[in-house]
């Protein structure tokens, strides 16, 4: 009975140790999601954009930020999905 009560006690602890880690990436996710809007809209303010060369080049960054954003938030969906599994 004690042995399967640590065995328990330890896959907690693992559990724990792996939300824990969990929640450290989507802290960061989260923070690389800000820097990207925060780069957005300081390249939207720059006075430079006005001739289409320009805009063009800063369309295709914009567009690349916005597929790293999404591909960010497939990742966070993702790690809040297997908390929800681990957890049942």
């Amino acid at each position: 009975m004690d042995e399967h009560k640590c065995i328990q006690e330890q896959r907690i602890r693992d559990l724990e140790t792996g939300m824990a880690e969990t929640r450290v990436y989507v802290k960061m996710i989260k923070e690389d999601i800000t820097d990207i809007k925060q780069s957005v809209k300081e390249i939207k303010a720059l006075p430079e954009l006005q001739n289409d060369a320009n805009i063009e080049a800063c369309q295709s960054i914009i567009i690349e930020l916005i597929k790293l954003a999404d591909l960010s938030i497939k990742i966070l969906g993702a790690i809040v999905g297997a908390i929800k599994l681990l957890g049942k």
